[in-house]
Order: structure tokens, then C-alpha cells, then sequence
């Protein structure tokens, strides 16, 4: 038998001993049908230098051995290292694969595994393949695609690779970090149930085809910071971050020039951001739970439509400075917006079905009506003395905008709800330029002060806010007028208005003789009798129940006569509000 200077290389005359590893047929690992090796056993062992189940074998003449075979693989045929496995020190760092090349069920050793710069000229499959140690794939080439399907990374670096053709991750599993920054996808890229232990780095990524994260888990978050999606893209049934934990998904800056689809995705952590994000397609939020404690698109920019469609949102979302092109269109349908932010938001442009809005827990705020969340900011502020003059402007803009919209909805009740929003909210820019500096003086500050309150307390408005509630609160309407009758009831009371005659009683003395005796009207009957009078006085009637005094004081004369014009306001008042919240 001729012999070698590496006598595991070479591959031994007739009697050959060939490699004992078998792998069952497997199409879901591109195994049309019984893998048999053949490469020759190494001495002593039944299996091939490859499948040597020892993780401290040598690794040059691994490589070596692995250079030979990719020389005598044609391009059309696949060069089978399934079931391999490799040792801590192998490193595959600037190898050409020209042929395609399985990975699949392999074992890759060591705290660090090189692939950077690798070029894989035809498909690559590491299907099943476990990557015990970080991995890096950084500035790879993969010309006709790759398979990663349900692989096991323990820490995942693909900086700067490029992907010329689909890309498949279904089921794969990363427990460490794993990184896709600047990595450009020209194909079809699918992260379905994929499972990220760690961070997931996807830092101006470049998707070029369709893209799917189904049934994804990102525990620990994702940044998808200035990444840019060309083609459709779909999160169904995704998860990012978990509650109550101190982790970020952020989606800033990024751009869908496509569809994109959050359907039933949740996001839950510290917080979730859109901002600056720009929306080309259609952007479809269908019961999605923004769970996290703040979601911001902040600047975000729609030129589509955005539909949120029975969202769950528990914490913050921030639609600040939103901007909506014209033919874009924000529906909401069927949402809770009690924390929602539309500060500086052209809500013409948007619509709201079936909307739950922000309420105040104060009755003298108005605790029947709907309104934004900017405006609970806003009295937060003020009570604190720290309230903005052009947070008051956006949500005089928000009120007319609102206004319009249900206007146009024919949703009438909610229209006088955020017009009572805006008549707060113009009572209150009512000298707001006369706040004086912190370092004013103290006389400079009283008289700003007395300026200012005077501008908004004597006006016609705070009597119609007072009255009726701008027009539109019935039951505070019902409850002033109904006040004011009894106020009045009692000032005809307390000056004996209307008079009675004290019924007659009349004793019989022993001998006949008839004696008179003084008697009063009770005070009950007193004061029904002027409620009744006070009731005649508001209805305007001027059949009088009772005998009027021959001289009136002048404070019943101002009673009755403030009485006779003010019930009747109230009233039409009362049929105005009621007639506002229930019309259709």
C-alpha cells in the first residue's frame, strides 16, 4: 500500500474503509435520500475526518482536506458535509465555496467561529446546523442563497453580508446577541418563528424582497434603526421585549417603501418608537397590543393608509408631529385611546370609528365628555404653573380637526364633546401672554396675575360655561336651572312671598260667646307655596295661584324679574345640550 506524508487524507486501495456516518433522507434538509459518506475512515476510527466524533481534533488538516474537496466539486453539484463536525480552532475565513456546500445537521466548536468574508458561489444549506460558539458571517457573499432553517446560534454577527438571493431562518434559534447591521437582503428574507434570546440587531438593513418575522420572539428587543424595507413586510403573531422589563424595539428612521403588516404583534418593555419612520405602502395595525409603557411615531411620516383596527394600547402612544401626505389616511376603529398624543397631527386626514378618547375623573373638567390626552398633559402643567402656549394652539387645531371629523362622520354627540375641548381650551389662551417671567416681582406678578384672570372670568363665556356648559352638558344645565328655581324659591320664602291667609280657628267660650284666635301657616305649607310661585315665576306664567302683596320688596321685584328671563334661557339651554348629545 503506497503511503502519505498524511496518511488521513489519503484514501486507501481496495480494501477502502469507508466512512461509517449515515444520514436518514430528510427533505426539509435538502436530503432527497440516504446520505452516505465517502470519505475514507480515518486510523482507528470508523468515521471520516469530518464525522470523527472528537471535538480536539486537529484543525489544518480539516481545512485542507475541506479545500480539496471544494476543488473537486463541480459547480453544479453539492459538496454534503452533513452531520460534520468541527473543532474549536477551524476557521473558514476567506474561503470560496464555487460549488454549493450543506452544512446541515453540523457542529461548529469553540467560543468563536470565522465565516467573515466567506463567499458562497451557489446555494449554502446549514439547515439544523448548531453553532456552539459566536458566529461570524460579517461581509460574507451568498450569490444563490442560503437555508439557516431551525440552526442554533450562540451569538450571531452577519455585519455588512450580503444575501444576493432568498434567505431562510424558519425556526432558528439565537440565544446571545444576534446582528444583521448593515446587511442587504436582495431576495426573499424569512425570520418566521424564529426565536432571538438576545438583543436582535438589525441597524440599517437592507431588504430588497418580501420579508417575514411570523411567529418571531425578540425577548430582549430589536433595533431595526434607519433599515429599509423595499419590498412587503409582515410581523404577524410577532413578539418584542417582555412586560415589565427594561428593553426597547426600536423601529426609527426606518422606511417601508412597501406594505407592512403588524397584525396581532405585541410589544411590551419600556418602550416601542416609529419616530422618524416613513410609511411609503399601507401600514395595517389589526389587533396589535402596544403593551410597552410608551410607543412613539413621533415624526413618522404616512403617504398611505395606516389602519389600527381593535389595537390593545395600555401605556403611552405619541402621535406627535405626525405628518400625513394627501392621499394618506390614519383609521383608528374599534381602539382605546385614553394616552394617545396628536400634537401638532393635521387630523382632517384621519379617522375615528367606534373610538374610546381620554375622559377626566373631574366633574368640573367635564367628566361626561370625550377628549385628547394632550389636554390632561396640559392641565397637569397648569396646576403646576409649567403649561405651554403652543400646547394650547395644537389642541385648538386638534378640537376643530376632531370637530370636522365626526362632523363629517355624522357622529353628532362626539362633535359637541370636542366642542366643549375647544371653548376650554380659547377661555384659557385668554391672556396667556400675560404669565409673568420667574424673575419677575412680586408686584409685576400680582398685577399680570389680576390681567390675566379678569380676561377670562368676566366674559360671556364663562357664563355659557357656567349656564349650560358651551351648550352642550344637559344634566349640569337641568342642575343649575333646577338650583337657581330653589335659590329663588327660598328668597320668596324668607320675605313671606306669596302671602297666605293663616286659616281661621275660632273658641267657644262658656257662655256662648265666640272668640277668635291669632293662628300662622306652617312652614311647610310656606314653602311649598313659594316653590310653586317660583315654578309660575320661570314658566313664565301670569295667572298668579296666589294674591299678590299690594307692595313688593325691591330685593322679590330683582328676584322675580332675573327669575322670569334667566329659567326660560335655561331651558332652551337644557333642550339645546339634550337635543347635542342625542341627535342623529
Amino acid at each position: 500500500m503506497e503511503t502519505s506524508e498524511n496518511t488521513e487524507f489519503s484514501r486507501m486501495k481496495p480494501p477502502f474503509i469507508r466512512c461509517g456516518f449515515t444520514a436518514d433522507a430528510n427533505p426539509r434538509l435538502n436530503r432527497e435520500e440516504v446520505f452516505l459518506c465517502e470519505e475514507a475512515a480515518s486510523l482507528g476510527d470508523k468515521f471520516c475526518i469530518f464525522h470523527s466524533r472528537s471535538i480536539q481534533k486537529r484543525s489544518e488538516p480539516i481545512r485542507e482536506r475541506l479545500e480539496q474537496r471544494i476543488a473537486l466539486t463541480s459547480e453544479g453539484e453539492i459538496l454534503r458535509l452533513d452531520g460534520s463536525i468541527f473543532p474549536a480552532d477551524l476557521s473558514f475565513t476567506g474561503i470560496e465555496f464555487a460549488c454549493g456546500v450543506s452544512f446541515c445537521d453540523a457542529e461548529f466548536h469553540g467560543q468563536e467561529i470565522d465565516f467573515s468574508e466567506t463567499k458562497f458561489a451557489s446555494r449554502a444549506w446549514f439547515c439544523k446546523a448548531a453553532f456552539h460558539g459566536k458566529v461570524s458571517f460579517s461581509r460574507s457573499e451568498f450569490s444563490k442563497g442560503a437555508d439557516f432553517k431551525s440552526a442554533m446560534f450562540h451569538g450571531t454577527d452577519f455585519k455588512s453580508a450580503m444575501f444576493h438571493d432568498d434567505v431562510n431562518f424558519f425556526e432558528a434559534q439565537s440565544e446571545i446577541e444576534t446582528d444583521f447591521s448593515s446587511v442587504e437582503f436582495r431576495g426573499a428574507a424569512d425570520f418566521s418563528c424564529m426565536k432571538f434570546a438576545g438583543p436582535a440587531l438589525f441597524y440599517k438593513a437592507v431588504f430588497q424582497g418580501k420579508v417575514s418575522f411570523e411567529y418571531s420572539e425578540l425577548p430582549e428587543g430589536a433595533s431595526f434603526l434607519a433599515a429599509m424595507f423595499h419590498g412587503d413586510a409582515r410581523f404577524w403573531y410577532a413578539k418584542f421585549g417582555e412586560a415589565q422589563a427594561d428593553i426597547s424595539t426600536d423601529f426609527s428612521s426606518v422606511e417601508f417603501h412597501g406594505n407592512v403588516d403588524f397584525r396581532k404583534a405585541k410589544f411590551q418593555g419600556r418602550s416601542t418608537s416609529f419616530g422618524s419612520a416613513i410609511f411609503y405602502g399601507s401600514a395595517r395595525f389589526w389587533a396589535t397590543e402596544f403593551v410597552a409603557r410608551k410607543t412613539d411615531f413621533f415624526s413618522a411620516r404616512f403617504d398611505n393608509q395606516a389602519h389600527f383596527f381593535i389595537c390593545s394600547i395600555t401605556g403611552t402612544i405619541d402621535f406627535t408631529f405626525v405628518t400625513l401626505e394627501k392621499e394618506a389616511e390614519l383609521r383608528f376603529q374599534m381602539v382605546d385611546l385614553p394616552k394617545a398624543s396628536f400634537r401638532d397631527v393635521d387630523l382632517r386626514h384621519a379617522r375615528f370609528l367606534d373610538v374610546t378618547w381620554n375622559r377626566s375623573t373631574r366633574w368640573r373638567e367635564g367628566r361626561w365628555r370625550s377628549r385628547v390626552y394632550d389636554e390632561e398633559v396640559w392641565r397637569r402643567g397648569h396646576e403646576k404653573g409649567t403649561s405651554e402656549k403652543e400646547l394650547l394652539d395644537c389642541l385648538a387645531r386638534n378640537y376643530r380637526d376632531l370637530k370636522y371629523c365626526y362632523r363629517s362622520a355624522g357622529e353628532s354627540p362626539l362633535v359637541g364633546h370636542f366642542h366643549y375641548g375647544l371653548m376650554e381650551v380659547q377661555l384659557y389662551q385668554r391672556g396667556i401672554d400675560l404669565i409673568p417671567d420667574k424673575s419677575a416681582r412680586l408686584v409685576q406678578r400680582i398685577s399680570l396675575f389680576v390681567q390675566r384672570w379678569s380676561k377670562r372670568l368676566f366674559s360671556w363665556d364663562v357664563l355659557y360655561r357656567l349656564s349650560s356648559g358651551y351648550g352642550e352638558d344637559y344634566a349640569w344645565t337641568a342642575l343649575i336651572t333646577c338650583l337657581f328655581i330653589l335659590f329663588c324659591a327660598f328668597a320668596y320664602f324668607a320675605q313671606t312671598i306669596p302671602q297666605m291667609t293663616p286659616p281661621e280657628r275660632i273658641i267657644y267660650l262658656a257662655n256662648g260667646t265666640a272668640l277668635p284666635v291669632q293662628t300662622y301657616v306652617p312652614l311647610k305649607q310656606q314653602a311649598l307655596a313659594a316653590l310653586l310661585y317660583s315654578l309660575q315665576v320661570g314658566s313664565l306664567g301670569r295667572v298668579h295661584y296666589y294674591a299678590d302683596p299690594s307692595q313688593w320688596p325691591v330685593i322679590a321685584e330683582l328676584v322675580y324679574t332675573f327669575e322670569s328671563f334667566i329659567v326660560p334661557i335655561q331651558v332652551v339651554f337644557f333642550a339645546v345640550a339634550l337635543r347635542n348629545r342625542f341627535r342623529r
